[in-house]
């Protein structure tokens, strides 16, 4: 729950959405302006981020859609050029995201 923690700190609006399934927790979600602003604030946090997922809402629930972002960090990176570089990469994959919609959220 740390990027929840993170948002209310800082401010930054989400939505707990889905799962479809009952017995598992909320995801927490962002909008594609609010995912800037709380990858920018995990930057200040010295937090890398490692993954990125999409979900659209529909009628029928949470449906989770393609590309996912998944990075890592390499060997000999230091831990402040992994946090620098993750959080590049998937500000980069939102911004870029193919035929993004308001019924899309980003999960990190």
């Amino acid at each position: 729950m740390r990027i929840k923690e993170i948002a209310d700190a800082y401010d930054v609006k989400y939505e707990l959405i889905g799962p479809n399934d009952p017995d598992l927790e909320p995801l927490i979600v962002f909008n594609k302006e609010n995912a800037c602003e709380i990858i920018e604030k995990l930057r200040c946090e010295c937090i890398p981020i490692t993954g990125c997922a999409v979900w659209r809402i529909t009628s029928e629930g949470v449906e989770a859609l393609m590309p996912i972002f998944e990075t890592n960090r390499f060997d000999h990176e230091s831990y402040p050029t992994f946090i620098q570089r993750s959080c590049n990469e998937v500000l980069n994959f939102i911004k870029n995201y193919p035929q993004y919609t308001s019924d899309m959220y980003f999960e990190f």
